[in-house]
């Protein structure tokens, strides 16, 4: 690889790894409605376990106090995200805002099965006592089988849009 394309790979990569603005961006809890708010206060608590007790293995409930605090902070980031360039996009159009606003939830859903089947591949390749070959023939056998090959295309926007409005409609 030439030295200039190599230093543009590398600048790229440097881009991508290094946040775009100095410092980071702080989520004030105290400005979440109540229930939300103590739901972070005792995931907090939980972390501190972590932190404290050699060991520490988590209850189910603290499971899933911490699932559903993940799960709060990454609507609450999304939301954010998508507001922010809803608005920049659409400029109050609400045609074009709804047109971003679907798409954005359909790219999510498909990252989000795109990278649940990279995990689920990793975990093959990842085995230690086998040999390439034998990883690739159980990759095959097993997640390969059931490999979504659609992501990103017509037809996946297709049946993410109508699984939406499926959804939508049982909860009017």
């Amino acid at each position: 690889m030439g030295r200039s394309l190599r230093r543009r790979i590398d600048d790229i990569e440097n881009c991508i790894l290094q946040p775009i603005i100095p410092g980071s961006t702080k989520l004030d809890v105290s400005e979440l409605p109540e229930p939300e708010r103590k739901l972070f206060e005792r995931a907090l608590i939980i972390g501190e376990n972590f932190d404290r007790i050699p060991d520490y293995v988590p209850s189910e409930t603290s499971r899933k106090v911490m699932e559903t605090t993940v799960e709060r902070i990454s609507l609450r980031v999304l939301d954010l995200f998508r507001s922010c360039f809803s608005g920049i996009l659409s400029e109050g159009n609400k045609i074009a805002d709804w047109m971003f606003t679907v798409r954005f939830y359909w790219f999510m859903h498909d990252i989000t099965i795109m990278v649940k089947q990279f995990l689920e591949e990793q975990k093959i390749y990842d085995q230690k006592g086998k040999t390439w070959k034998q990883k690739e023939k159980e990759a095959h056998e097993t997640v390969y089988k059931t490999w979504n090959h659609d992501l990103f295309t017509c037809e996946s926007f297709t049946k993410f849009y109508r699984e939406l409005t499926k959804a939508k409609e049982k909860h009017v």
